[in-house]
């Protein structure tokens, strides 16, 4: 945004819980929703939402531009899945899909530890 303060805009959605989640979890979910959204010339907002429900954190990133498939060699997506799997076995997932031209990628995290 330094470069280019119309390149997108940021909201946050919901308050961030006390929560414990492996570390970095969430890095590779931003660096992919920025590399193919905003720096690949989808301009619009990058909106991150997090809903704590009653058993689990929904965290969802949405970001401009269309979802289109997992890329052949991209390692990004897959080590937001290995972190979740290696943490919290089958209690928790990660989604990505086309959300009307954008791209939302989604993570179901369980409350309490790992």
């Amino acid at each position: 945004r330094i470069r280019d303060p119309e390149l997108f805009s940021y909201e946050r959605v919901g308050d961030v819980p006390a929560l414990d989640v492996p570390p970095l979890l969430l890095l590779p979910m931003s660096e992919n929703a920025m590399k193919h959204g905003p720096h690949a010339g989808h301009r619009g907002k990058v909106t991150l939402r997090i809903e704590p429900q009653t058993d689990q954190v929904v965290v969802s990133l949405q970001n401009p531009g269309p979802f289109r498939g997992k890329r052949v060699g991209g390692e990004g997506l897959g080590i937001v899945d290995a972190r979740l799997r290696l943490a919290y076995g089958e209690r928790a997932s990660f989604s990505i899909e086309d959300a009307e031209g954008a791209t939302l990628a989604t993570i179901r995290i369980p409350k309490g530890t790992k």
